[in-house]
Parts: C-alpha cells; sequence; structure tokens
C-alpha cells in the first residue's frame, strides 16, 4: 500500500487482525476514539473484526495547559502520540495510521492517501464526521472521504458509512436516516480509552465519546451530501413550522390584543426560534420559542 512519505504506522502489541474491517478517518488525534467507539466495541468482541484508525493532520499546536506547562510544544506533540498509543493499545486496534498531512491545499494527497487505505483494507464500514459539525474543517474531511470512496472504481463499496457527529447535536436528523452508536453498553470501557488523553484533559478539551450518527452509505459525491443536508434541514423546518402552528392555537390568547394573525404575517428568524406576530407594520410582539429535547417548541 502506498502512502505518502510522512505517514506513521502504528501497530499495537495487542493488535487484532480480522478480517471484516472498521475504518475511522479523523482529522486528529483524539478523535478517532471520539467518533470510532461503536467500531472499536464492535472489533475488540468479534474474533473476524478488526479497527483501523487514520489521523489526516500532522498534529500541532497542542496547548501545554495544566500540569504540562513546562513542556515545549514538540514535547506536547510527542505526549500527544504517545497518548494514541496507549489508547489503540486498550482498543487493540489493527493498526493507526498518522498521515501527518500539514496544508490545507492537500486535497488531492489526502485523497489519494485515502483512496489506497480503502482499498487496502476494503472496510465494512466507514466511521467520520457528520455534515452537521461546526468545525469547518471536519466536514472538509467528510468531503473527502465522500471523494475518496466515489473514485474506487473496483466492485466494492462500504456496507455502511456513518458520518458520526461529535456534540451528538443531529437529534432532529429523521430516523431513516439517524443512526443510534452501541457505545453505552460498553461505556466504561471507551471512558477508559479517551482518559490516556491526559494532556487532553489539563486543556480542557471535550473527550466525550459520540452517541449518534447519520447513515451516509447511500452518497455517492459531494453534491449527493449537499443535497441530503438540504432535504434533512427542510424536513426539520417543515416539522417546526408544524409544531408553531399549533403553538399557535394554544396559545392565542398570547396575541389576542394583535388581533386577528394571517399567516404571512408570521415571519422568523434564520434560526427559527422566534415567532413575530404582527398586526400592522407599526406594531408587533415577539415570543420566544424554546425547543426541547425532542425538537418540539414550547413558547417560554
Amino acid at each position: 500500500m502506498s502512502l505518502n512519505e510522512n505517514t506513521i504506522k502504528y501497530v499495537p502489541t495487542s493488535a487484532k487482525t480480522g478480517a471484516l474491517i472498521s475504518l475511522c478517518i479523523a482529522e486528529q488525534i483524539t478523535d478517532i476514539e471520539r467518533l470510532g467507539a461503536d467500531g472499536i466495541i464492535d472489533s475488540l468482541y468479534n474474533p473476524n473484526k478488526s479497527f483501523v484508525g487514520v489521523i489526516t493532520m500532522a498534529p500541532s499546536n497542542i496547548k501545554n495547559g495544566g500540569l504540562y506547562s513546562l513542556y515545549n510544544p514538540e514535547d506536547m506533540i510527542s505526549i500527544r502520540l504517545t497518548e494514541q498509543q496507549k489508547a489503540a493499545n486498550i482498543g487493540s486496534y489493527n493498526s493507526t495510521y498518522i498521515l501527518n498531512h500539514k496544508n490545507s491545499d492537500e486535497d488531492e494527497e489526502i485523497i489519494d492517501d485515502y483512496v489506497n487505505l480503502i482499498k487496502a483494507y476494503k472496510p465494512e464500514t466507514i466511521y467520520t464526521y457528520s455534515p452537521f459539525e461546526e468545525n469547518e474543517s471536519k466536514v472538509r474531511i467528510l468531503k473527502l472521504v465522500i471523494t475518496a470512496i466515489s473514485r474506487i472504481v473496483d466492485d466494492y463499496h462500504p456496507n455502511l458509512v456513518l458520518g458520526v457527529s461529535l456534540d451528538n447535536n443531529i437529534t432532529f436528523v429523521s430516523n431513516d436516516k439517524l443512526v443510534k452508536l452501541g457505545i453505552n453498553k460498553k461505556i466504561d470501557f471507551v471512558n477508559s480509552m479517551l482518559s490516556v488523553y491526559d494532556s487532553a484533559k489539563e486543556n480542557n478539551e471535550d473527550l466525550t465519546p459520540s452517541t449518534l450518527a447519520i447513515n451516509l452509505s447511500d452518497i455517492e459525491s459531494v453534491e449527493d451530501l449537499t443535497n441530503l443536508v438540504t432535504n434533512l434541514i427542510d424536513d426539520y423546518k417543515i416539522k417546526i413550522l408544524k409544531n408553531i402552528k399549533l403553538l399557535l392555537n394554544k396559545f392565542i390568547y398570547n396575541v389576542d390584543k394583535f388581533g386577528k394573525i394571517e399567516a404571512n404575517e408570521i415571519k422568523f428568524n434564520q434560526n427559527y426560534h422566534w415567532l413575530q406576530a404582527i398586526k400592522d407594520k407599526n406594531k408587533a410582539k415577539q415570543l420566544e420559542l424554546i425547543p426541547d429535547k425532542k425538537g418540539n417548541l414550547i413558547i417560554s
């Protein structure tokens, strides 16, 4: 398998070599265990499966917070790499790859590495980022993964491609696309893997494991991905607007003083968290709508 010359491969002493591979492709160290915990658990307890982690970008700008304040930047990189190897040993990974890409303009080189890794391992499942991540660089990794899969012309396609949400903020996704990851059955084990990132804890970095993902298995291009995101947002918008209409019927007394409200007199801000009931051009009343855990809106 040909990868860029800066790639570092690590094979744990406890490596599992099952033929059915779960492949996790992440941007940075610590994300492997957060995104791929479901696959790590699945592989650990099945002799026919194994887990491969891929970290795309070279470690950099790791803060020396807390007890690590006396360490220089080079030391922090070495410490973080060692922590990742400890996590791989606990999870008995097949192997991990740190591709060590450094620039944001290396898309084609990154895609080439992804293509070669996917061809070599032919993973049953691929874990990567959700398209709803707030961090643009993580969505970029997802787009490169989708592009890499689309360029593989062999008679192969992963059975499952999961866009995992780092902050589990995708509860609005329709049930046919939402996947609940099975980490709760072994949450203590998952936390034990993440606990090795002591330098991250001292920097107050988020090490929460992910529990939700979007099924991206039928996505064949970045255009498909864009259409999926648009459709999911539109579906959620329809649900929210329906809930608001129901709320207007329930809380009509809140707007009685403004007279009858027509549909074209209702306006929303871009987040759909505010409703503005307008009687005329000179008067308006604003009601705050707060989404509950199920995505339903309630008037405060």
